[in-house]
Parts: structure tokens; sequence; C-alpha cells
């Protein structure tokens, strides 16, 4: 028998609801149509979104030159009559070349905002759709489930192979939840924008992004949802470092800079780190600044030691790798910062800790807190080449 059950079985859960879990949180509750086709003849790359308040509508491209589009529906109209294959086809034909396309599928969705009003029951846990419905607006659903699995995955690893406190699967609804109920909101916010009530919002909304397109700046950050909210945490597996909310790297995830190592090799750092925690010396001389037996004490608490330099210096290998961030990443004001510091890395890549490097061995604590003692026993990845 397993020890622990996953369920992802859809906003529908018959696991959620055999376990009494409730839906709560938003009332928003829409009928929409969505068409998807086997190949379009629209070939704008990007999405389009139709402020049309007799009929809002969203195209969205995918590869091999599918299509979905989705239509809002009206009362009265009923499955029956929206997915008749005339009305479909008169509505692809109110918004670009697909009126005679072939369908892939026709369905009646509605869109929810809700959550579960808990994510765990003993070692069931819930994940996806099962434990949040968002609207499709900010178009981030599945986006949410990756990030519910590269949350809970390493954590029900570690529980399964290391010895763990018993409110340790706890942190998974902690550190999700929040950020789950942000994109929903988010979404909702945007829904907003494309629904206009009437004509002359719609019209005002159009010349607004009209506006904005003549600055490429404002384009760009609307265009590639720069206003989105970041996953981070404030709660949950980490130790905070007192610093002001807005600047603070505990609880975000680590940059993802090209590094190279000392023979120029380049690379992610991804690529480079093992599937473990990793303590991370961000500092101009990395090789220098820990002791044998604090490398020994940081390993046998189960973490990867890795060095990374700045930008500005070369790196030397010591008693453990060390690399370059090449890209710069780590020179951002709010990462320069922690120049000098250990940050103490989770297997979801997350910071958890950050600490002067000369206070390090307050991390090997927090290394056993993140999964138990597991004495490091694999060579860190052979260095790929990146593209």
């Amino acid at each position: 028998h397993a020890r622990y059950m996953v369920a992802c079985d859809g906003g529908r859960s018959p696991t959620r609801s055999k376990l009494g879990i409730q839906l709560v949180g938003s009332t928003f509750v829409e009928r929409w149509l969505i068409v998807d086709l086997v190949r379009t003849e629209n070939r704008f790359r990007h999405t389009q979104v139709h402020c049309d308040p007799a009929r809002p509508c969203i195209s969205l491209p995918g590869p091999d030159n599918i299509r979905r589009y989705e239509f809002m529906l009206r009362a009265g109209e009923d499955e029956k009559i929206a997915t008749d294959e005339t009305f479909v086809r008169n509505l692809l034909a109110r918004v670009g070349p697909d009126r005679d396309c072939e369908f892939r599928r026709v369905r009646v969705y509605t869109f929810h905002a809700r959550l579960a009003d808990r994510w765990r029951d003993g070692n069931i846990f819930l994940a996806g759709d099962a434990a949040h419905l968002t609207p499709p607006f900010a178009g981030q659903g599945m986006n949410s489930g990756l990030r519910d699995a590269h949350n809970l995955a390493w954590k029900l690893s570690e529980a399964l192979h290391a010895t763990t406190p018993a409110d340790f699967l706890d942190s998974y609804e902690v550190e999700r939840r929040p950020h789950a109920w942000e994109m929903i909101s988010l979404a909702l916010r945007m829904g907003q924008v494309m629904m206009p009530e009437n004509a002359t919002k719609a019209f005002l909304t159009r010349a607004a992004f009209r506006v904005l397109g003549l600055y490429p700046p404002a384009r760009d950050y609307f265009a590639q949802m720069r206003y989105k909210p970041k996953p981070r945490f404030r709660k949950g597996l980490l130790w905070p470092d007192g610093r002001n909310d807005k600047v603070t790297m505990v609880g975000r995830l680590v940059p993802q800079p090209v590094i190279e190592d000392t023979s120029r090799d380049r690379s992610l750092l991804d690529r480079l780190l093992p599937d473990r925690p990793v303590v991370l010396i961000f500092d101009e001389f990395p090789d220098q600044v820990l002791s044998k037996d604090m490398i020994d004490t940081l390993t046998a608490a189960g973490a990867a030691v890795v060095g990374m330099t700045p930008e500005w210096m070369n790196p030397v290998d010591g008693a453990f790798a060390v690399y370059r961030d090449v890209s710069r990443l780590f020179s951002a004001p709010q990462m320069q910062a922690y120049l000098g510091h250990a940050l103490l890395l989770r297997r979801d890549r997350y910071i958890a800790a950050a600490v002067p490097v000369g206070q390090v061995a307050e991390l090997a604590q927090r290394i056993t807190a993140l999964g138990g003692e597991r004495p490091l026993t694999a060579p860190l990845p052979v260095f790929a080449t990146a593209s």
C-alpha cells in the first residue's frame, strides 16, 4: 500500500468530495464555450483578447498551428445551443479567418474562482484543480498545478526516505495557498478588463491598450505579464533573515544565471546543482571562506557546497566547485546585497535561509530540518555547455 496519495483529479475531484473538503472563496461563476481547432488559418502568434461587451472572446495559439477560442455565453444559451455547429462557426466568423476550420473539441465549461478549505487530509493531498479553481483569463491554471507538484514532490521524497517532523508536509499548503489565491485574484481582475460591461468601457479599454502600444516599455510590461505576482513564501520551511519584505531573497527562487567554470565552459546554474539542499557561497573568494571542518559539517548534514563569484571575479576551485555569474543576475541590487553570504537552497531551488559566511555554521541544523541527515555520496553533475 502507498504511504501517500496526491489527488490531481480535477475541479470536480471525487477525492475531495469523499473527504468532505469544501470549496471556499469567490462566488464567481461564468459559462464559456471552448472551441479547439485541428488547424488554424490565423497566423497571429500571440494571444488575442476581444473586449466585446456583446461577446468577449479569447484566442490562444498553440504548437503545430492549433488554436483555442473561448467565448463567453449569455444567459439562456444552454449547451445544446452553444455547441451547435452553425452557432459555433458564426462565432468564429466574427473574430478571424477560422470559420471553416475542423473542430478538435467543442465544450461548455463553467469557470470558478475557489480554493479547497484544506489541501491535506492525513496522508492524502490535493493538487492542481482539485485544490484551486481559477478563471482562464491569466492563463495560469496549469502553471499553478505545476507549482503544486514542484513544491510537494521533494517533500514527499524526503518524508519517504528521511526522518521528518510530523508537520513537515503541512508546509505544502502553507507555502502554496497564498500564491494560488493571488493568481486567482489576478485572473478575476483581468476578466474585468476582458469583459467590459458596455460599449463605452469597451472603447476605452481598446483605446488604452492602443496608447500603451505606442510606448514599448509599457507595452512589454503588459504583453509579458510582468505584473503577475511572483511565487514567494513568507511562511513555511524557511528562516527569515530580518530584511524588509520587499528586498529579502529568503522565500524566493534563486536566480538562474548562466555560469562559467574555471575552464570557461558555460551552463545554467540549475544544471549543475544536485537534487538535494545546497549551500551556495556567494563571495568574491568563496574557495577561501570555509574551513575543511565546516565543509564536512555541512556535507554531513545533507547539503552540497557550491561557490559563486560575481561577474567581475574569476572562479578558483578549492575544496568545492566554484563558478562565475556570467549573466550578472547576482549583480542586480537585490542579489548583490547578499555578496559575502551563504544561501541555503532547498531542493526546489527556493532560498530557505541566508547568513553571512562567518555564520554559516547556523545552516547545519536548518539543512537537517529540510529533510534529515543524508550524507552526500554522489558527485556534482557533469558540466553541460549552455546552448
